[in-house]
Parts: structure tokens; sequence; C-alpha cells
């Protein structure tokens, strides 16, 4: 009797631990074949009749994309003004909160310019549950295309270090793009942020993770560490505001949308060096779902032949 009373409880213990194995991945995503946290899109909600927000019919289309393509993560900009705006936070509450219920989103960021933005973000946060509430502050502050590059550099440390002081009382992260940096920069941006976005703007997938490597090695070889994630474009000379970008729109167009992860994670998982035991890879994200609409034949990760046996992650 004593040995089935201790077998069951081992039972019980070995299902118990399985069940939190699951509970603690299940914000995982699937990107390429690999685990990641984050499967990112930045978003332009815009404002008005124009925009997506508060529009029911485009925040769905919105959501009903982002779960077709396991995306968990949302960046949105046109945030501003919404510390002020009753209307306008019950419409993002509403987003959020749709998206986490129902359609697989685990964060929100907010892509922001300036301090102020952080603490408009806070008042919202502060009258909302979390089911509603943004997670990231992310810091959209191009120092590097600046004639006075060491001033703006110095301007986005102090916005990031006010973004941090709002976190810390939000439990909320960090976050900035970046596009070119030094070493110096990179060393900084490591201790004064949580996570990193890297773009790695290109037109196609062909060895891409060597395009600006340095980026990754100077945010890596001070002594902080930090998580990253790359940035991939689906901007196009037909799809996009700006017809000077062309990057992977017109790729897209017979290329699955989780392809240029899946390579650029390849060539990461070959590189070697002391600098990679500072730096976590977190995930993908794309610039910009508002293009994606206007990329001709995009498949959107449709399966057009039976999978192959693969792994997935748990939860």
């Amino acid at each position: 009797m004593r040995a089935r009373k201790t077998i069951a409880l081992l039972i019980k213990g070995i299902i118990l631990s399985l069940y939190t194995s699951f509970a603690v991945s299940q914000s995982s995503a699937f990107i390429g074949g690999h685990c990641v946290s984050i499967n990112g899109m930045y978003v332009y909600l815009g404002n008005g009749e124009d925009g997506i927000l508060g529009n029911f019919e485009r925040e769905t289309a919105l959501l009903e994309f982002s779960k077709k393509n396991g995306v968990n993560y949302l960046i949105f900009y046109s945030l501003e003004g919404v510390g002020s705006d009753s209307a306008r936070q019950s419409q993002l509450a509403s987003l959020i909160s749709r998206g986490r219920q129902s359609y697989g989103i685990e964060e929100v960021g907010a892509a922001l310019g300036s301090s102020y933005g952080a603490d408009e973000i806070a008042a919202y946060n502060n009258g909302h549950s979390a089911q509603e509430k943004v997670d990231v502050l992310n810091l959209e502050f191009e120092f590097w295309n600046t004639p006075e590059r060491t001033e703006a550099f110095n301007d986005a440390l102090q916005i990031l270090n006010h973004f941090r002081s709002v976190a810390s009382l939000q439990n909320m992260q960090t976050e900035i793009y970046v596009g070119w940096i030094t070493e110096a920069e990179g060393i900084s941006l490591a201790s004064a942020v949580d996570r990193v976005l890297v773009h790695f703007y290109r037109q196609n997938d062909t060895d891409i993770i060597n395009y600006g490597l340095e980026r990754l090695q100077y945010l890596g070889s001070g002594a902080s560490p930090v998580k990253v994630a790359p940035i991939f474009s689906n901007e196009g000379p037909d799809n996009t505001g700006d017809p000077t970008a062309y990057f992977m729109g017109p790729w897209l167009e017979d290329h699955s949308m989780d392809q240029p992860y899946k390579s650029w994670m390849t060539g990461y998982q070959q590189l070697t060096g002391d600098w990679k035991q500072n730096v976590e890879v977190m995930g993908g994200t794309w610039f910009l779902y508002n293009y994606f609409a206007d990329i001709q034949n995009f498949d959107q990760n449709t399966i057009l032949s039976q999978p192959q046996k693969n792994s997935a992650c748990a939860g």
C-alpha cells in the first residue's frame, strides 16, 4: 500500500512538473523552425476616418492577420496624445484586450519619440486593467542620421533613462530601434535599455546575418546582457510611402513571411565570439503591417503542401 502511494505521489509530481513547464513556455512563438519569445510587427494605427484604431473591421483584419502569421507582439505608432484622450483610450483598451483574449497577442509596445510619450502611456496604463495595458516603451529616435550625432545620442540616452524610470513603476520593458551604431554607442545602449531591435533592411535573405554584423558585436562587447531582435522591412517601390525604399516587398511575392528570420537565425547560430555571451536573440520583427496588403500574391504563410514532421514550442 505504501509503495502504491509513493508511486501515485511520484506520478502526480511528474504531471505537475510537466504542467508547469507548459505554462511557463506558453508565451513562445514558432518562427522559421525556432522557438522565440516575440514575433513582432510594427503597426501604424493612424487617426480619424483613415486609421485602424476605432474601426472595428480594420482592427479585426489586423488581429486576424496577426493570428494567421503567428505575430504575438504589436508595436503601435500614433499613440501620441492618448494619455488625455478618453475616447482613444477606450478604443486602444478594446483593441489590446481583444488581441490578448482571442488572437494570441502577448505583448503590446508603443513607438515613441520623446520622454513625454512615456508619461502619456503611463497615464493610460494607470486607468486600465492588466489585459488592456501597454507592455513596452519603444524609442524611435534615429540619432545616427543627425548632423550632431553625439548630442543626439546623449538625448536618446536621456529619453531611455526616463523610459526606464517610468517602466520600473509600471512593470514594463524598454526598447530602442537602431540602424547604425558605433562600439561605444552599442555598449551604452546595452546597459540603458532592456531590448534592442536592429534593422536588417535588405531586398532578400541572402547572407543577411552579415549585413552590419558589427552592430550585434558592439551590443555584446560590454558587460551588460541585452536582448535583441532583427527587423525586416516589407517596403518596396510599389507598396510604400517612400518610393526610394526598396527592401523585401517584391521578394515577399513568392517567399514566406518567416523565411528571413529562419535564414538570419541559421547564420547567427554559426557565429562565434565572446560577445554572444551577452546577446540573447528574442525573435524577429516586421516593419510595417500597413504595407502587407499592397504586396501582390502575398500568401501570408499559407500551407501549400503537406508539412513534414517538425517540432513546436511547448504550449
